[in-house]
């Protein structure tokens, strides 16, 4: 969707197709991108992020609309290398958003004349657009006859293969910023033990517990917390009878 100058696209196709780092918790109505440092928080309809710092953008970052979350594009390029371009719409003609955002090598070709794009490979079918002369375009699928094109404002179609000259390839380089989630690694057989308390006092005693025991290597706690400047979570284990 486009509302004023903003690209908006369900969160769905941008976990399914861009990243999937993102996510929508509906109970806390919230838009979240997680990576191994940090998790940024702005509920929807708002402007605020969180995350190590709190920031304010001049853009709205998502809304919900038919029971389906529409994430700002501008939200998605402030974590993730890709280009995007919105087409306007006029008429009956929709508004277009065209994402780049994969590590390949694209065709392109140069139309020779004035030619008009059709919906199918076929000069009865209906007419896209006027592709004027000189045009670079991309070459999505070679046919015998006809080839399906794309063009820089996001138009698709069918032109004859007669009319396209002077093939190059180009490659699109999309930075990279998955991370590495890193964890440690026993060369040898793990021995473990249930270290079980009911209270946080308790586990001044591990050092006292261990002192007579032979062959352990790890200790499971029976939970531990992890506390932020807002919430403070606890995980409780349960351990085998």
């Amino acid at each position: 969707m486009v509302k004023g100058e903003d690209g908006f696209v369900n969160i769905d196709t941008i976990k399914n197709n861009i990243d999937d780092r993102f996510y929508w918790d509906k109970n806390e109505n919230l838009v979240l991108f997680t990576n191994t440092t940090n998790t940024y928080r702005t509920e929807v309809g708002d402007s605020v992020i969180s995350g190590l710092e709190q920031e304010t953008v001049d853009y709205v970052i998502s809304f919900v609309e038919n029971e389906k979350c529409y994430v700002n594009l501008k939200f998605v390029t402030k974590f993730i290398d890709m280009d995007y371009k919105i087409t306007e719409g006029s008429g009956e003609t929709p508004y277009i958003i065209s994402l780049k955002y994969t590590n390949d090598e694209k065709t392109y070709m140069t139309v020779k004349d004035d030619i008009e794009m059709r919906t199918k490979g076929n000069y009865q079918n209906l007419i896209v657009k006027t592709v004027d002369e000189d045009t670079k375009i991309m070459v999505v699928e070679t046919g015998k006859d006809w080839s399906k094109v794309r063009m820089e404002d996001g138009y698709i179609g069918f032109i004859p293969v007669k009319k396209l000259e002077n093939e190059e390839k180009q490659s699109a380089n999309y930075k990279s910023d998955k991370d590495e989630y890193t964890h440690v690694l026993l060369d040898k057989k793990v021995s473990l033990v249930w270290n079980q308390v009911y209270n946080q006092t308790a586990n001044n005693n591990l050092d006292q517990l261990m002192k007579n025991v032979s062959g352990v290597n790890v200790v499971s706690p029976t939970w531990f917390s992890i506390t932020d400047k807002k919430v403070i979570f606890q995980v409780w284990q349960i351990w085998p009878m």
